[in-house]
């Protein structure tokens, strides 16, 4: 997924698990909200090699912070993506 605005890269990275560090490992759940909003969340855990995974959280802490949302366009298309920050992360 290419996001059109470069500061939500890294989000957008995460999700179709592309850019420069790519999980080892990884497995994804899906929700959506019961009152058919369309309200949907995502979670994905994945397993990294070496700094892989500091190196992704760091990204994706940045981009929380500069990117509120973008139109992704990729293998599915073209889609929007809101983002929200919840809680924060500390790097080790």
């Amino acid at each position: 997924m290419v996001a059109d605005k470069a500061a939500c890269q890294p989000v957008a990275d995460a999700l179709s698990e592309t850019g420069a560090v790519k999980p080892v490992a990884s497995v994804e759940r899906s929700a959506v909200a019961e009152d058919r909003s369309g309200v949907m969340v995502r979670v994905r855990l994945a397993s990294y090699a070496g700094g892989g995974a500091v190196k992704v959280m760091a990204d994706l802490a940045t981009a929380a912070q500069g990117c509120k949302g973008f139109d992704g366009t990729g293998g599915d298309g073209r889609q929007h993506v809101g983002v929200a920050q919840y809680g924060v992360y500390l790097s080790a």
